[in-house]
């Protein structure tokens, strides 16, 4: 079994190693195709969303040793002459219930094992598509329309690469301009935007 307890650590950095993008447009004829991906590598967030699964058992990590059989993954650990807890070197064989042992993690108190609500931020998404049509002037009536342009767009569409556990990496729970970067709790998810473009000169 874990261990919790009120020790102050560093558990990572909020902030990303690097930011980037990359956009392209092609163009055939009246045919106009464009594509935006997003990047983020590094930093790291607290969620106090996978906190609360964890507490209510509604967590994919709670499933597995549900019949007694969870074997946590680390080292035994005894306390040193000064009462520091010390690994021993051995392999940690005991089974336990896995509601004993995340109720040990995710205390629904204030101490916990904060290690396990650790997400990793980084992740590469698709944030923009969208095609249009402009239409030949030939097919525009004369000395009304000028100009007529139909189009499909979609934004924030999917993830190629994302490692949080239930939530976006790009959610926030709080103002980014106090001291809570860093830190989700039971944020929406990023809204997806399906729609239609139509633009008409005269």
């Amino acid at each position: 079994m874990r261990t919790a307890g009120r020790v102050e650590t560093d558990l990572g950095n909020a902030q990303p190693d690097w930011l980037g993008g990359f956009g392209n447009t092609l163009k055939y004829k009246g045919f106009n195709l464009y594509a935006l991906v997003d990047m983020r590598q590094g930093g790291v967030i607290f969620s106090q969303s996978s906190r609360e699964q964890i507490i209510y058992g509604t967590s994919k990590k709670t499933l597995a040793g549900r019949d007694g059989t969870y074997i946590a993954d680390g080292m035994v650990a005894q306390k040193d002459g000064s009462g520091n807890w010390v690994s021993t070197g051995v392999q940690n064989s005991k089974q336990v219930t896995a509601q004993d042992y995340w109720n040990m993690v995710a205390s629904d108190k204030e101490v916990m094992v904060s290690e396990e609500m650790i997400n990793d931020m980084s992740y590469v998404a698709m944030r923009e598509i969208s095609l249009s049509y402009t239409f030949p002037q030939n097919l525009m009536p004369h000395r009304i329309i000028n100009s007529l342009k139909l189009g499909v767009y979609g934004r924030n569409l999917f993830y190629f690469q994302r490692n949080t556990d239930g939530f976006s990496p790009e959610a926030s729970a709080f103002n980014v301009n106090n001291s809570s970067i860093g830190i989700e709790s039971t944020s929406l998810p990023m809204m997806r935007t399906i729609g239609i473009n139509l633009t008409v000169g005269f």
